[in-house]
């Protein structure tokens, strides 16, 4: 009689509910929880400016998710991760990556950030501007044809390579046509530095000890060498001839000798670091007043892709 009592009771709770199979989960289903946890965890991370560990959550997101939003988005946040770290080429090949996953405008957005990172991040201005020329091929009537018709010609400015008015009335753009214009005059700017000539420096210091320094500008260092050169030759002589002793001759005539070929050879270098510094010079505030900063921001799941000068 207990028995059967028991086994009513046991039937009411299954019919009540108080014994229920617990849901099976999907491998799917984990895997999508999963993405979820790790792009939050990337976000909070990259927020935080926790770069690299940003990246691996991303990483792990790209291969939990497995869709054209991970892998476009994916490479393109780690992508802007080494651009502010200073890694031009890990962010280059992560935004071409992300470029291959994307489509139409999105794809060339991407190639022009990846392009920008060759530019202003790595100095490889001459890849930079093949790779600007063969966006124009594959797409010569893109809605992006004046920007990059602007950044051609910013390029050629960089590598110092001719730049005429005729080149650049075609840049539809308004405000991009009118800087190309300023970037004409500053190529001619650029031709009317102060350039110094070392074999000049160095002959001028090689007939008269300082001469090449003082063309420089360095007027210190054009005493220093008139003076101990000058001063160690009138030594030699006057141990030759007043005292006539050979060994003290050759000493001295050896330590003046080595003064006159440090002066030309000062005089050579400096006049290359000179034009060195100026070219520095140039190109730097060139490219920071002239290139037009190309990024992106991301509004649930979509990228805003956008270009502003500094």
């Amino acid at each position: 009689m207990r028995r059967a009592w028991l086994f009513i009771l046991a039937c009411l709770l299954c019919d009540t509910g108080f014994s229920q199979t617990p849901e099976v989960q999907t491998f799917e289903s984990v895997r999508e929880e999963l993405a979820t946890i790790e792009i939050q965890i990337a976000l909070r991370l990259y927020g935080e400016a926790d770069d690299y560990r940003a990246i691996t959550s991303l990483k792990r997101w790209m291969v939990l998710d497995d869709t054209s939003l991970s892998l476009s988005l994916g490479p393109l946040m780690i992508g802007q991760i080494y651009s502010r770290n200073q890694q031009p080429r890990l962010a280059f090949e992560n935004f071409i990556n992300a470029s291959n996953v994307m489509g139409g405008e999105s794809a060339e957005w991407a190639t022009l950030l990846a392009l920008q990172e060759l530019c202003v991040g790595a100095g490889a201005w001459s890849e930079c501007d093949m790779g600007l020329s063969k966006v124009l091929e594959q797409n010569p009537k893109s809605e992006r044809r004046p920007l990059i018709l602007y950044l051609r010609s910013l390029t050629a400015v960089m590598r110092a390579e001719a730049l005429v008015e005729s080149q650049v009335v075609q840049i539809s753009d308004a405000e991009l046509r009118t800087r190309a214009l300023e970037l004409v005059a500053r190529r001619q700017a650029y031709d009317e530095l102060p350039f110094k000539t070392p074999w000049l420096a160095g002959t001028m210091s090689a007939v008269l000890p300082g001469a090449g320094q003082a063309y420089n500008g360095r007027w210190i260092d054009a005493g220093l060498s008139l003076v101990l050169t000058g001063g160690f030759g009138a030594l030699t002589w006057y141990t030759w001839d007043r005292w006539e002793s050979i060994p003290w001759t050759v000493v001295l005539g050896s330590i003046t000798a080595g003064f006159w070929v440090g002066n030309v050879v000062n005089a050579v270098v400096d006049s290359g670091r000179i034009n060195q510094k100026l070219s520095d010079d140039f190109f730097r505030e060139t490219e920071k007043s002239y290139w037009p900063r190309i990024g992106f921001d991301i509004d649930q799941e979509t990228v805003q892709f956008h270009w502003t000068f500094q």
